[in-house]
């Protein structure tokens, strides 16, 4: 019938989208209360003179004439007041359309219900996707199935469709459905790589967005997760007050995501064959409230287990220290690969396993042992190591008889007057040696030897001079004590055996037996020491291995044993001149372990130097977006640098180069350079150093950047906050499996106005017109017929 009318009037059909609201206008009307008043008292009249005419018509018939009568005045007034026709345009209402692509939402969930999960595999093949990711969901929700979610809703309203995580961005504005499909296409090509998930915020720029034309309704697809700024259900009460409601379609599991992470393996990079090399590594569960979980170590491309350690796993995804023990047998350049074994239903696997590459050696160390006067420290282990077939040594002894170095075959005569002739040993065991047969020069030389050429250092302290008489010397810098702090203590009439810290537990050092059981066992009932060295203050770098199981100072209990990782070498401080006791009614069974296994873990560094030109050195193996990248290299050969414009890292980011970084050199060793690198993007990056060129393939070193926890921090769908958004506005929860139902749900909204063409005139049109006439001849013939003529 519109059509109809349109057609006959001529007006112009409304476009897509459109419609047409229609009314009447008087533009030369009276005032209303006497147009009121003149139509009252025309119909009394016409009623009163039909009454008065004594006819054979009844008086509804009479009625009926004066209301003809009365209708013809009624199309006079409108004549006379230029009667016209107006006609509003309208379009159809907003529905604003929010996707949520943070990279929360790049999770693709491992649902417990069977029907569940194949409903989210059937979802995702509807559009060509074989992945269940979140966003791929979202897509497959709106745009997926032979009859899209996002045609039906295009059919009826006005689409603004938007993307919310770090701020909210349009996506376009579709106004019918023809536009369906442009409209899928900007769904399809989101990507979820939003670093923040601003929810709330995003909820409410929408509203500020469409305050002019406030939408039907808003749909949020979302897994619900907040990890920065204005939460959603603080954001409804903004669009309860616009009177907006919130449909939320939820995406994710709302249980608790299954995950186990391992990261940041720590082992040397060189080892000997037989040794006890430690794989240390951090494990992380979420999603797990107890259980075990069972780690593995294997070469990589074997299955055999080569230690397997069973551990509880950590509450609330704090992470755990995890230590697996091997003694490799065979030399090579082996990858080793530490795994926990997957759980039921973990979303994700490849954060399981962790691999690090490790070089396997079997050859003689050079060790010099340097002594003042033969004590029985001295003898005991001089003796020891010259029948190790594994170490060459060389002794020298400062104050034997000149004929003393003819006549014992490891003996020197003198100590290394240059760096090259020092530098040719793998390790030095200094004892209690008089400083006033060392030079200055001499002292540099062996300070230069731990920090810049990675040399290992063990000080054996004595009851004469070391190490209190080293106190402002050139090897102070590397002891591991405050040298004004240490006294001897006396000989002890009760003694005393070390107690292991939880380092030292974990130092091959100290692996005297086949596990950590039995090393602890033997530890327990070594024979006693009677005589320490107290140091009470040790440098801030310095690790105790092995304390004093009474004696307590400012720091704790007095150590036995310290550690320090000093420049690219590292040092080890014995307090105690009594390890030979450990040899009663054993022989050298223990006593030897200890020393050769700390021989053989001091020259670590300095191996790797000996067959490395450079290396090159992050101070993480994994970061966080935003956080600083301290990129380190250390230049084994000083030639090297001397030879070249400077020392310069490639960046590369999953295989592409990202940039070039140039490193200064660094006040931490003549040989090291350091730079750091700022804004790296998520990606796994490989540092390789290409200037100065080396021989053979460059050293590069790799590490991860991630995002931040926070945006993985909570990973299944917050289910409570989309169902409170959708109760405090008025809307509706949904999931992917019955988020069909909507387009009944949706409330129809207010038609938005657009435009009002120009007035039709009707007083004086063809049809109006043929009105008045056929109202007069009707009247003139029901006149005639009642004979009222």
């Amino acid at each position: 019938m519109a059509r109809f009318f349109e057609n006959m009037l001529g007006i112009e059909p409304p476009g897509p989208g459109q419609d047409t609201s229609w009314s009447l206008g008087l533009p030369r009307v009276w005032s209303s209360w006497v147009l009121l008043v003149f139509l009252i008292a025309a119909a009394a009249w016409f009623i009163a003179l039909y009454r008065r005419e004594g006819t054979l018509a009844s008086r509804r018939y009479k009625l009926g004439l004066a209301t003809l009568r009365w209708l013809l005045v009624v199309i006079l007034v409108l004549m006379v007041a230029e009667l016209d026709l107006r006609i509003d345009r309208r379009g159809l209402p907003y529905l604003a359309l929010i996707v949520d692509d943070s990279e929360s939402m790049s999770v693709a969930d491992r649902y417990g219900d069977a029907k569940t999960e194949a409903a989210a595999r059937a979802l995702a093949q509807s559009v060509g996707l074989d992945s269940t990711r979140r966003i791929d969901l979202a897509k497959a929700v709106l745009a997926g199935s032979a009859n899209p979610l996002l045609a039906r809703l295009a059919a009826e309203h006005r689409l603004r469709l938007y993307a919310a995580s770090s701020a909210m961005r349009s996506l376009g504005e579709f106004s019918s459905a023809r536009d369906a499909e442009p409209a899928q296409q900007a769904i399809l090509g989101l990507s979820a790589d939003g670093a923040d998930s601003r929810l709330g915020a995003g909820l409410r720029d929408v509203l500020n967005d469409l305050s002019g034309v406030p939408p039907a309704a808003i749909i949020y697809l979302t897994d619900g997760v907040t990890t920065d700024g204005e939460s959603l259900p603080d954001a409804a009460n903004y669009a309860f007050r616009k009177g907006v409601p919130v449909y939320a379609i939820g995406l994710g599991d709302p249980s608790p995501l299954r995950d186990l992470e391992l990261r940041d393996l720590m082992v040397d990079d060189v080892v000997f064959v037989g040794d006890v090399v430690n794989f240390e590594a951090k494990l992380s569960a979420h999603g797990v409230e107890g259980g075990t979980a069972t780690i593995r170590l294997h070469e990589k491309g074997s299955a055999t287990p080569l230690a397997t350690e069973q551990i509880d796993l950590p509450p609330g995804g704090q992470p755990t220290t995890v230590r697996l023990q091997h003694r490799p047998d065979q030399v090579g350049d082996i990858t080793y690969v530490m795994e926990v074994e997957p759980l039921e239903r973990e979303f994700q696997t490849k954060n399981n396993a962790i691999e690090r590459a490790v070089s396997v050696r079997e050859e003689k160390l050079r060790v010099l042992m340097v002594e003042s006067y033969p004590r029985f420290e001295y003898r005991f282990l001089k003796h020891l190591l010259e029948r190790d077939p594994s170490i060459d040594l060389s002794v020298l002894l400062l104050e034997s008889d000149a004929e003393y170095a003819e006549e014992d075959r490891v003996a020197i005569s003198h100590f290394p007057t240059s760096k090259e002739e020092l530098r040719s040993y793998d390790v030095i065991l200094f004892g209690d040696v008089n400083p006033i047969y060392l030079n200055e020069n001499q002292l540099r030389n062996l300070n230069d030897f731990v920090l810049d050429k990675g040399g290992g250092l063990a000080l054996l302290a004595g009851r004469r001079f070391l190490p209190a008489a080293y106190r402002d010397t050139p090897l102070e810098t590397v002891i591991p004590i405050e040298l004004s702090s240490a006294q001897p203590s006396g000989e002890r009439r009760d003694g005393f055996r070390p107690v292991l810290t939880l380092e030292g537990k974990s130092n091959p050092m100290f692996r005297l037996g086949q596990d950590d059981a039995e090393s602890q066992q033997i530890w327990q009932n070594l024979p006693p020491l009677y005589w320490l060295l107290e140091a009470p203050q040790r440098k801030p770098a310095a690790l105790p291995l092995a304390v004093h199981p009474t004696l307590s100072g400012d720091q704790g209990p007095l150590p036995v044993i310290l550690l320090q990782q000093a420049g690219a070498g590292k040092s080890l401080l014995v307090l105690s001149d009594e390890t030979w006791r450990w040899r009663d009614r054993v022989g050298d069974l223990y006593f030897a372990r200890f020393w050769v296994q700390a021989i053989r873990y001091l020259s670590r560094s300095r191996l790797v130097g000996q067959t490395r030109q450079a290396e090159v050195r992050t101070d993480r193996h994994e970061y966080q977006r935003g956080q600083a990248v301290e990129v380190r290299v250390r230049l084994f050969d000083e030639a090297l640098g001397a030879d070249s414009d400077g020392v310069t890292v490639v960046l590369e980011r999953d295989g592409v180069e990202e940039g070039r970084l140039p490193l200064g050199r660094s006040a931490g060793g003549s040989g090291l350079y350091e730079a750091v690198f700022n804004g790296a993007k998520e990606g796994s990056y490989r540092a390789w150093m290409v200037n100065p060129p080396v021989k053979g393939t460059p050293p590069a070193s790799t590490f991860e950047v991630r995002a931040p926890p926070g945006e993985f921090r909570k990973i299944e769908m917050d289910q409570a906050s989309l169902n409170q958004v959708a109760d405090r506005t008025g809307g509706h929860f949904y999931t992917f499996r019955n988020a069909d139902e909507l387009v009944r749900q949706i409330p129809a909204g207010r038609k938005i106005p657009l435009d009002t063409d120009p007035p039709i005139p009707l007083w004086n049109s063809w049809p109006f017109l043929a009105l008045f006439m056929a109202v007069l001849v009707t009247e003139w013939l029901l006149r005639k017929r009642k004979r009222m003529l």
